[in-house]
């Protein structure tokens, strides 16, 4: 079991896979980020997760729609994690 990082987000958020169990599909998504530094898990899965970071302003605390007003995607930087 651990955590594997797979993004960021503008707002400093740090989202990752807690690897558990034989099933990637079914692995839950932990996040933390400013504002919120204890870990929290989100009980969805990563493509509902994603489009409601970008898509939901209600989504707090996780949410980017406000800042960004399309959508978009861009690679991490390798520094990132």
């Amino acid at each position: 079991m651990g955590l594997i990082p797979w993004g960021v987000s503008q707002t400093e958020g740090e989202y990752y896979w807690l690897a558990d169990g034989d099933e990637p599909d079914k692995w839950p998504i932990v996040t933390r980020g400013r504002g919120y530094r204890e870990w929290r898990q989100v009980d969805m899965f990563t493509p509902e997760f994603i489009y409601r970071v970008v898509a939901d302003p209600q989504f707090e605390p996780f949410s980017i729609a406000a800042l960004v007003p399309e959508p978009f995607f861009a690679p991490a930087p390798e520094s990132v994690f």
